[in-house]
C-alpha cells in the first residue's frame, strides 16, 4: 500500500494513528494509503509521485514556473484495518 505523510493533529482529528489505512479522494480519483505521521503543516498531506498522480488534474501546469502543478484538494477517510 502507498503512503501518505500527515500531520499528527490532522490524523487525530479523523482518529488515525501511524500505519492506519486511509483513502484519499479528490474530484479526479482516489488512492488508498497508509498514514505516516510527519512534521508537516496542518491541513497538508504529502504523497509520492507517480502513485498519487491520478489525484490531480491531467495537464495542470503552474503558470509562474511552467512546471506540473502537483497540488489538489482531497478528502481523507479512515479505512477499516486489514
Amino acid at each position: 500500500r502507498d503512503s501518505v505523510l500527515m500531520n499528527e493533529e490532522d490524523a487525530a482529528r479523523i482518529h488515525c494513528c501511524h500505519g492506519d489505512p486511509v483513502r484519499l479522494i479528490s474530484e479526479y480519483g482516489t488512492m488508498d494509503a497508509k498514514v505516516f505521521i510527519a512534521s508537516i503543516a496542518p491541513g497538508n498531506l504529502q504523497t509520492h509521485w507517480p502513485e498519487s498522480n491520478h489525484l490531480i488534474p491531467a495537464g495542470s501546469i503552474d503558470p509562474a514556473g511552467k512546471v506540473p502543478d502537483y497540488n489538489s484538494f482531497v478528502r481523507v477517510e479512515k479505512l477499516a484495518n486489514g
